[in-house]
């Protein structure tokens, strides 16, 4: 069957994924009398009998004044929300259901309060009053998705390159999707995480107050889900959830980046890393989509060196191996960098290599590889004696951004090479909070070149 993304779509899907999560509700706190709300059995034995029957057509009037308060409803920041207290929009969507859509004479008119009380329930569940909090200009989750290997995957031992159809972390292509993993960075300042298969797993940003949600429809649709938080932290600051692991600000490994950094240590670095960004980093619009609030400026700014691909022949960066061309490299933006910051940067991603051989087995196992391409990379960057094996750094800043849904296309998909380090802090400048990631890799395009280059080797 042929899914599509379409608007209408759309908004049919997750008004199916109300009906669920409001029928739930009404069970689990007894509403009295005839559901407004009637379980599939008996909105389908009563739209049989009857189209028009009253029952009927109170469930889809309901289903749409709580559709349109999902898109419409919108609290203030710290505006306090109750119960008992029908909000004016919520009013308003009401009185327009009645009068356009309870019509005919046999209708039964739906009343405010309990319209609200559904709809308050299903968000807030049985709390009396709820403050929102204010809106946070920097998502602090991320989402990474595994998704059902095709036949032709599974023949292959691997899975290709797939490109997300939708930009959203749930929407009609819920059914490829086979578990889905949500790292949340509210309480720790700074982690490190480590993720294998990121050019074909997807994965994005998400508002921590949408969470609870996106897992109520992520229960209905059936995919396995997990949140990564450092409450989920085992006593050493580490949190796994099958083959992503996090290791939060109480970990040791933190704390040894803290302690191997230069005089004052996490504390400066992230001082000065966000400083450079801000004055010397390259903005970039292609994995932006959309703001958090359209009412406020965005950043989305990075810094990357390391190999990129092979460039034609007119330009000097490329290099050969064996008589095989090889990726040009890139440390332009490195060298830009104050000598104490590129030693920290060069401190985060030795780390960032000992993170992944510790959790995960045959990691950077090549090497030949190693010699002819990571090692040639640290000279490049002027630390020869880096321990490093990392092909690529993305240094990303944002604030009141959404990272789409996406793959990491360029990441190679070679055992031992298919592995990413990612650290993640908050940092806040002159009471503005901006996200900085620091992304570790290893790339498709030495992978692909140094394999050929194997084939002509004297």
């Amino acid at each position: 069957m042929q899914h599509t993304s379409s608007p209408n779509n759309t908004r049919t899907y997750y008004t199916n994924c109300i009906v669920h999560c409001v029928s739930m509700f009404n069970h689990n706190f007894n509403m009295r009398g005839q559901s407004m709300i009637l379980p599939p059995s008996v909105l389908n034995q009563y739209s049989q009998d009857d189209p028009d029957n009253p029952y009927v057509r109170r469930h889809h009037a309901t289903l749409e004044c709580i559709t349109q308060a999902l898109e419409q409803f919108h609290p203030k920041d710290n505006e306090e929300i109750t119960i008992s207290k029908v909000p004016i929009i919520m009013c308003n969507i009401i009185d327009k259901v009645n009068i356009h859509v309870l019509n005919l004479p046999t209708d039964i008119k739906l009343v405010k309060r309990q319209v609200w009380r559904l709809h308050y329930r299903s968000l807030y569940g049985n709390k009396f009053k709820v403050i929102p909090n204010a809106t946070s200009l920097s998502h602090h989750a991320i989402y990474i998705q595994k998704r059902h290997s095709t036949n032709s995957e599974l023949v292959l031992g691997r899975q290709k390159r797939k490109p997300s159809k939708t930009h959203q972390m749930i929407d009609q292509d819920y059914y490829n999707i086979a578990s889905t993993t949500t790292i949340v960075q509210t309480s720790s300042n700074c982690l490190f995480y480590g993720a294998p298969d990121l050019h074909a797993n997807h994965h994005g940003s998400v508002s921590v107050n949408d969470l609870l949600h996106k897992n109520i429809i992520l229960d209905i649709v059936g995919v396995p889900h997990q949140e990564i938080s450092i409450d989920s932290a085992n006593r050493y600051g580490i949190a796994k959830d099958r083959d992503i692991v996090v290791a939060f600000e109480t970990s040791a490994l933190i704390s040894k980046l803290d302690s191997k950094l230069c005089l004052g240590g996490l504390t400066r670095f992230h001082k000065d890393l966000v400083t450079h960004l801000l004055q010397g980093g390259a903005k970039d619009q292609v994995r932006m989509q959309g703001k958090i609030d359209n009412t406020k400026p965005a950043y989305n700014i990075r810094c990357r060196f390391g190999f990129g691909r092979i460039q034609p022949d007119i330009r000097d960066s490329n290099w050969t191996l064996w008589d095989q061309k090889m990726p040009g490299i890139n440390v332009s933006a490195f060298l830009k960098m104050p000598k104490s910051l590129q030693s920290q940067l060069i401190t985060v991603m030795e780390l960032g290599n000992d993170f992944l051989k510790k959790h995960y087995s045959n990691v950077f196992t090549d090497e030949l590889r190693n010699a002819h391409c990571s090692i040639r990379l640290n000279k490049e960057l002027g630390y020869p004696q880096s321990r490093s094996r990392f092909e690529y750094i993305d240094v990303s800043l944002s604030r009141n951004t959404v990272l789409k849904k996406h793959i990491d296309h360029k990441n190679d998909h070679r055992v031992g090479y298919n592995h990413c380090a990612v650290y993640s802090f908050f940092e806040t400048i002159d009471d503005i909070e901006f996200r900085v990631a620091i992304i570790m890799t290893s790339r498709c395009t030495v992978g692909c070149a140094f394999q050929k280059a194997l084939l002509s080797r004297p």
